[in-house]
């Protein structure tokens, strides 16, 4: 009887014990938030920071200026604390920035705070500010994060060429991003992209040295959810290829 017993409580335990469930982490997401310049270089100088915070721990971000692409970044969080630490994409595109942030759940609500600084190597191009993190939605596309791919100029006085290029893409559509070469050559664009039919025509915001004053668009199609091909025209002439691999999350 005493073996019979057992076996029964056993089946019964095995029979009404609820399964296992893995919480999802209440910083998995789409947060935004804002970056301050506070000391060095570009002084008081504001923008908007994007973290993309996949459910597996890694993320990937993006800031931008009024006029101006600020980067992308990868990284990692802590799901549990809310650690996240992140560094360019590329460092030929990022420079030598850091990025920490301590984001924080309450009730329904994500905010956080952190610090950003730039290394350089000349001490005239420093700086270094805070970021505040205001607010969290859920990721609504699978295409939007950081990618990391290749600019081939094909025609155009900057041909033949290639450089690395970035681009991310918000939940909104947002999208933009940068590409120069070595010495500083290059431009930024930004715009908003259709995420049904994950298509881009991003307009060009800002040239920088050799390139200053460019107008022109980077046109580009998500060929699967991972990968981005494309264009791009200049109103100096260049025109080529754009590839976009996805980096994060």
């Amino acid at each position: 009887m005493h073996f019979r017993s057992s076996l029964a409580a056993l089946l019964l335990a095995l029979t009404v014990a609820p399964p296992k469930v893995c919480a999802v982490s209440p910083f998995v997401g789409e947060l935004t938030g804002t970056l301050r310049v506070t000391a060095g270089r570009n002084r008081g100088l504001r923008g908007t920071i994007y973290l993309f915070v996949g459910d597996s721990g890694t993320v990937g971000a993006a800031v931008t200026f009024k006029g101006g692409s600020g980067g992308c970044f990868r990284g990692v969080a802590n799901l549990t604390a809310g650690k996240v630490t992140l560094t360019p994409l590329s460092e030929q595109l990022g420079g030598h920035v850091k990025i920490s942030v301590r984001l924080k759940a309450r009730a329904s609500s994500v905010t956080g705070r952190g610090t950003f600084v730039n290394n350089n190597r000349k001490p005239s191009k420093r700086f270094s500010g805070v970021i505040t993190i205001g607010s969290r939605e859920d990721i609504t596309s699978n295409s939007v994060g950081v990618y990391l791919g290749g600019l081939n100029i094909s025609a155009g006085p900057e041909s033949p060429n290639s450089w690395p290029i970035q681009l991310f893409v918000a939940n909104d559509g947002t999208a933009g991003g940068d590409t120069f070469d070595p010495q500083g050559n290059g431009f930024a664009f930004q715009g908003t992209g259709d995420l049904t039919s994950r298509a881009f025509a991003l307009p060009v915001i800002a040239g920088k040295e050799s390139l200053a004053g460019i107008t022109g668009n980077v046109v580009s199609n998500f060929v699967t959810p991972l990968l981005a091909n494309g264009s791009f025209t200049l109103s100096n002439g260049d025109r080529g290829t754009v590839s976009f691999p996805k980096v994060a999350p």
